[in-house]
């Protein structure tokens, strides 16, 4: 059973929506700096890892992996970058600070 307590807001916020993306930015934070069977079962998920510094990692993957990133026990927390703009003008920013 996934462990959705690991999401960040935006992250379970993604993915309650019904228009999912085709790939998310990642930061994971992990138990310790990744070991290389751990980053080969991220690459089995089909996560892409674009740095890894110390115990955190960045990455781009399929939004539906989320919850199994979550059962990996080497994954403490798992967040989706927001856009830091809007797609069109006049759009009103996604809030949420109201997703728990």
């Amino acid at each position: 059973m996934p462990d959705l307590t690991k999401l960040s807001a935006p992250a379970r916020h993604l993915l309650s929506s019904d228009d999912l993306p085709a790939s998310v930015g990642l930061m994971l934070r992990l138990r310790a700096e990744p070991s290389d069977t751990e980053l080969l079962r991220l690459e089995d998920l089909g996560v892409r890892v674009r740095s890894i510094a110390g115990d955190v990692l960045t990455a781009d993957a399929d939004p539906a992996v989320l919850p199994q990133l979550t059962d990996e026990a080497f994954v403490l927390s798992v967040e989706a970058s927001a856009p830091l703009y809007m797609d069109a003008p006049g759009e009103v920013p996604t809030n949420y600070s109201d997703v728990e």
